[in-house]
């Protein structure tokens, strides 16, 4: 019994796939905690957006928002209300 060349081949790509996936599994899990809390920062935003609107303080929901809030957390929130604060 032996195993054609096509096999062998597919069986070594998927040892490399599973080797990449174990060495970037660290960087992986910052990307996606990064990205969750830029997504719950943008959440955060949509939700201030409906109390404080009205009083002009509604903050854009876009990508450069979502990655300053993922990467710094609520300081970044805040300091993004005041520099809305500041520029009034």
């Amino acid at each position: 019994m032996s195993l054609s060349e096509n096999t062998i081949k597919y069986m070594i790509l998927i040892l490399c796939a599973a080797a990449l996936c174990i060495a970037f599994s660290d960087i992986s899990k910052k990307i996606a905690k990064v990205t969750a809390r830029g997504l719950l920062g943008l959440a955060a935003i949509g939700a201030a957006n409906v109390f404080l609107g009205k009083y002009g303080l509604a903050l854009g929901i876009n990508a450069v928002n979502g990655i300053l809030i993922g990467a710094l957390g609520l300081p970044a929130l805040i300091g993004l209300y005041i520099i809305k604060l500041i520029t009034l």
